[in-house]
């Protein structure tokens, strides 16, 4: 999703913006269960986002979240309990990862997932974009299902993705074999709902 975050370094023609209540609105004549926040992280329009979550619940309508799970405690208590899913990426297990690849820190990650699942009592779902040689190991994977198990439960839906290049980075696709692996190791492990992507 990429293109859809960053542009190329021309400036994008600017979309007309949409009012909260017309977006609930387009979602009711569409007869849609729930309005999904998605594609572009949503901590970065979290204001809009809470506008849209409150009105759709009083209309009746689900929400759904995924996100990257970086956002500070205090946006996070306005934000998740107008949420009733998410699914949030926990892009790998250390703060080094983190750090190196993605400019932040894992621990914010981790409480977002456990407070959503043990605080707001959403349905949590967690996706692990599998990266060759950066945190594909099974030492890496087996840190994220101890916690899991741990923190949010074996019951936890948990999406092994295999990494394509794009958005800049150029390393080799994951090969099959290691979405194959982390699912097998998973459901080892006594998880119920496992899910491979991008294969």
């Amino acid at each position: 999703n990429h293109h859809l975050s960053r542009h190329g370094g021309a400036l994008q023609r600017a979309q007309p913006i949409v009012e909260p209540d017309r977006i609930v609105a387009m979602a009711k004549r569409a007869d849609c269960r729930s309005v999904a926040f998605t594609y572009n992280e949503p901590t970065v329009f979290i204001e809009y986002a809470i506008d849209i979550a409150r009105l759709a619940r009083a209309a009746g309508l689900g929400t759904v979240l995924v996100s990257n799970g970086f956002i500070s405690s205090a946006a996070r208590a306005a934000l998740y309990p107008l949420i009733d899913a998410a699914n949030i990426d926990v892009k790998g297990f250390s703060e080094d990862f983190y750090s190196s690849l993605c400019g932040g820190s894992l621990a914010p990650v981790l409480e977002s997932c456990r407070y959503f699942k043990r605080e707001v009592g959403g349905h949590l779902e967690i996706t692990n974009l599998l990266i060759p040689n950066r945190n594909d190991s099974t030492e890496m994977i087996q840190a994220l299902l101890d916690w899991m198990a741990d923190a949010v439960g074996r019951e936890t839906p948990i999406h092994f993705s295999a990494y394509r290049p794009m958005g800049g980075f150029t390393e080799p696709p994951t090969p099959p074999a290691t979405v194959h692996r982390a699912v097998a190791m998973a459901r080892a492990k006594g998880f119920t709902r496992v899910l491979a992507g991008n294969v």
